[in-house]
């Protein structure tokens, strides 16, 4: 099933409104015949002759947490074992950016779901890979609160498929146990490979502009980089992510998080480069 052409979507009722007064809010549209061109890009790029790289190390038998935030799940990784999941290069020039968590953003059905779209064209789910830059930062809160550059989001559009994802079924066996905002459980699985969840990691093409977190408190301090391919999961997988309860207690079908993203957000001038990695 491909992504579907949908209106501007509307605003999601699971985040509350905060005063956002900022030029680089996210999620926006990537409207392909407004991106930077080749010449230009090599000007921007603070290391063009070293493409992003993506790799992360194996995380067998490490012991991850999925919780329910009240947005959604969220998988956190813990930083001894993080260290071996860092990017850089391309965009980030030499510095590091260590893997922090994973989360998804989905709708209420699969005509609509991602945060950001491609020329007003929405998918049915759309995954965050969450980095701190671990080169210029402390922490990850340092990295968020107090900088421009402290963050970096591998976006991955997520399409319906005939064949299901291996992490999206470890994450779906487990949604079962954290039903409410709060909860958690461990996560430690043999199988679970981290790379499965980015397309053409070896030479990825994406889309580079700076933004901001798209839940509060919005921080502008993330470098997105949106890959242009997506990954595929069946249509009951993403489904199963609607079970979840944005509240600690709660039965009311009224309050199961079906709509977790953010509107479209202006795009005050800001460049979007389009990065062609081979």
């Amino acid at each position: 099933m491909s992504a579907a052409v949908q209106p501007q979507q509307q605003q999601q009722r699971e985040l509350p409104e905060v005063p956002v007064t900022g030029k680089r809010q996210s999620p926006i549209d990537i409207s392909t015949n407004n991106v930077v061109n080749e010449r230009t890009k090599r000007s921007v790029l603070q290391d063009g002759s070293k493409p992003l790289y993506i790799d992360y190390n194996p995380l067998n038998g490490v012991q991850m947490t999925l919780q329910n935030t009240g947005h959604g799940w969220q998988l956190s990784i813990p930083d001894e074992h993080a260290k071996n999941c860092e990017i850089t290069g391309g965009t980030l020039g030499s510095d590091r950016y260590r893997l922090l968590q994973i989360h998804a953003h989905w709708g209420r059905d699969s005509k609509t779901g991602s945060e950001h779209t491609v020329n007003g064209r929405t998918f049915p789910c759309e995954l965050h890979l969450v980095h701190w830059n671990s080169t210029k930062y402390s922490d990850p809160k340092q990295a968020q609160t107090q900088s421009k550059d402290g963050l970096a989001v591998i976006g991955v559009f997520v399409d319906i498929g005939s064949e299901p994802h291996p992490v999206f079924t470890i994450i779906d066996n487990l949604v079962p146990t954290i039903p409410y905002k709060g909860d958690k459980t461990s996560v430690q699985d043999e199988h679970l490979d981290l790379n499965q969840l980015v397309p053409d990691r070896h030479s990825p093409n994406y889309w580079f502009y700076l933004g901001s977190l798209t839940t509060p408190p919005y921080n502008e301090s993330v470098l997105w980089h949106l890959m242009k391919t997506p990954i595929t999961a069946c249509e009951n997988q993403i489904a199963e992510f609607r079970k979840l309860y944005e509240k600690e207690s709660s039965n009311d079908s009224n309050h199961l998080v079906h709509e977790n993203y953010r509107d479209i957000q202006d795009l005050h001038g800001r460049p979007i480069l389009d990065i062609e990695s081979n």
